[in-house]
């Protein structure tokens, strides 16, 4: 694990106290002095060799991941960087929601009522939801989904079915924002890319490390983070505010997974620059391809699926623009069986797209059509 600057200033300091009395651990410590100003850049190029080295650690051990275990890779990432980066395992979505009645009289749903989608995905509370005597007003409480993975990750109006024997059959139950945070366990390729994000992003406080700190919550596979400076006036400095859009495996996020997820970024934000996080949610895009070539001996209808496999993969952030030159890309170089692709062979979108503040785009598969 690399050295900080503190860690080197502190060290710095105490040799440097116990070689001379010339200076006293006050002078020291205090800024603007000359020997604390000395010893602060002293610890801080410190920090950028230390974390340097151990970022060339961790390529040259990652260099021989083709031949280790996965068990090995874990431990060798955890090893690096000081237990910070251990393997994600899968993990259920989290959903708030909202229980409504019409009767009056005190009731108690405990931990455990079950609420589903019409899919069959059941949701759990993580705590008791309580009405006392007179009281039906709406309650909004944290619930999980029974099992993990993608699956759990649902819109929002979605979760609509009460549990049996409630005590009340006027209960009704929805869900108000997207279920979200559900994935499989974390794979080795993604495990080593977010060890060698966390050398890159060991710096705080920059945009890069604002994003890794919200993807430290397992449910959180993609953020997007803006800097924004409001002018300041006659009676008021300038300041800066960062906007972080987040979003789940499936390209979305709800309330309770942004409140979860928000707890993370205390450690990776600047001091004093306030962070506002919100969830996303996804657009679709329509895909048509026309004119593509097939090269000779390959089934059209076979690689036309091997190309919507490919697309339905790409993965794109909150507020990422989706360019036609990455999707023509995809069909020229990624896909066998095609021998070319016109200029023309991408019909629409006929232009780069835009998404809504806040979206991540993605597609379907009944919606990417070949003409």
């Amino acid at each position: 694990m690399p050295l900080t600057s503190q860690d080197l200033f502190l060290a710095a300091r105490a040799r440097l106290l116990a070689l001379t009395d010339r200076y006293t651990a006050a002078a020291i410590d205090k800024e603007g002095n000359d020997i604390n100003i000395l010893l602060r850049i002293m610890a801080g190029v410190g920090e950028e060799l230390s974390l340097e080295s151990t970022t060339q650690d961790l390529a040259r051990a990652l260099a021989t991941v083709a031949s280790t275990t996965d068990e090995q890779v874990e431990r060798l990432c955890s090893d690096l960087t000081g237990g910070q980066v251990r393997r994600f395992g899968d993990a259920a979505a989290i959903v708030d929601l909202q229980w409504s009645r019409q009767n009056t009289y005190a009731l108690t749903l405990d931990a455990g009522t079950t609420a589903s989608d019409l899919q069959g995905n059941v949701y759990r509370l993580i705590n008791a939801v309580s009405w006392s005597t007179g009281q039906n007003t709406p309650k909004v409480a944290l619930a999980e989904a029974e099992n993990t993975g993608r699956q759990g990750n649902v819109a929002a109006g979605l979760i609509t079915k009460p549990g049996n024997n409630l005590g009340d059959n006027t209960v009704s139950v929805v869900n108000p924002s997207a279920a979200s945070g559900g994935r499989e366990q974390e794979t080795i390729p993604e495990l080593i890319a977010r060890a060698r994000d966390w050398f890159l992003n060991a710096a705080r406080g920059t945009l890069s490390a604002i994003e890794y700190g919200a993807k430290q919550d397992p449910g959180v596979v993609q953020a997007t983070a803006t800097e924004l400076l409001f002018e300041g006036t006659t009676t008021q400095l300038p300041f800066y505010r960062v906007t972080m859009t987040i979003a789940d495996a499936n390209g979305q996020a709800g309330t309770a997974l942004a409140t979860r997820a928000r707890a993370k970024l205390q450690e990776y934000r600047c001091a004093g620059v306030p962070v506002l996080l919100v969830g996303g949610s996804v657009q679709y895009v329509v895909l048509r391809w026309q004119k593509l070539i097939y090269a000779k001996g390959y089934d059209p209808a076979s690689v036309q699926a091997a190309l919507v496999a490919k697309l339905l993969a790409v993965s794109l952030g909150p507020d990422i623009k989706l360019e036609r030159s990455l999707l023509l890309a995809i069909a020229k170089l990624q896909v066998d069986g095609i021998a070319g692709v016109p200029n023309d062979a991408l019909l629409s979108p006929a232009a780069d797209v835009t998404p809504q503040a806040g979206y991540t785009i993605k597609f379907k598969a009944d919606s990417i059509v070949f003409l």
